[in-house]
């Protein structure tokens, strides 16, 4: 099964947000100053990287 990769721009915080199927729970990890990754931990897959 083929994940789609979904795009959105908030012109107004200056956020790109590239999600990686539907949404679901996760945590958030800060890697650097701009750039968060969102993840589920028992399944270690990536969600989302909103930067």
């Amino acid at each position: 099964m083929e994940k789609k990769l979904k795009f959105f721009f908030d012109k107004q915080g200056d956020v790109l947000d590239i999600s990686i199927g539907e949404p679901k729970g996760a945590i958030s990890k800060e890697m650097s100053n701009d750039i968060v990754m969102r993840i589920i931990l028992k399944q270690i897959k990536l969600l989302a990287l909103p930067f």
